[in-house]
C-alpha cells in the first residue's frame, strides 16, 4: 500500500498497512496511532514551524505526523527503534529531500552520547516531538 492510499484517519487502513507489510504494534514500545487529522493538524500548527526548520520526530511508526511535517517543507530528523517502521518509513518517504530516518532508540543515540534536553534545545533543534518514552 502507498502512502497515498495510507488513510491515517481509518484504523481500518492502518490495520490493512501493517498486515500487508508484517507489522504488528508493540506495546512493549508503547506504540499508539494518532488517527484524528484534525489533532494532527492541531499539532503541527502549535509547533509554529517554518520552512526550512530542523525538527526531530520521535517514534513516527508509519508516518501520520510525519507527512504533516513534511508538508510544512522541515528538515525532518525522525528516530524510530523499530525496525519494521524504518522499512516502512523509507519507502514511503525516501522521495522527500528533506526527511532522514535514523534506526534505533534516541535515548541510547542522543543521550548516550552526553547529550542532555538543554543541549538539544540550544541546538539547530527548534522542536522535538516526543510521543512516548518507554521507562525501565
Amino acid at each position: 500500500m502507498s502512502q497515498d492510499k495510507l488513510n491515517y484517519d481509518s484504523p481500518a487502513s492502518i490495520q490493512a498497512f501493517l498486515e500487508q507489510n508484517g507489522l504488528a504494534v508493540s506495546k512493549r514500545l508503547g506504540q499508539n496511532f494518532l488517527i484524528d487529522r484534525s489533532v494532527r493538524s492541531r499539532i503541527v500548527k502549535a509547533l509554529e514551524v517554518e520552512e526550512g526548520m530542523q525538527v526531530w520526530e520521535i517514534g513516527p511508526a508509519i508516518g501520520a505526523m510525519t507527512i504533516r511535517l513534511l508538508e510544512e517543507k522541515v528538515r525532518l530528523t525522525a528516530f524510530e527503534i523499530d525496525y519494521g517502521f524504518v522499512r516502512v518509513l523509507k519507502g514511503l518517504f525516501s522521495e522527500y529531500e528533506n526527511f532522514c530516518i535514523v534506526k534505533g532508540d534516541v535515548q541510547n543515540i542522543v543521550f548516550a552520547k552526553g547529550l542532555t534536553c538543554a543541549h538539544i534545545w540550544k541546538s539547530t533543534i527548534q522542536f522535538c516531538i516526543r510521543y512516548h518514552f518507554g521507562y525501565s
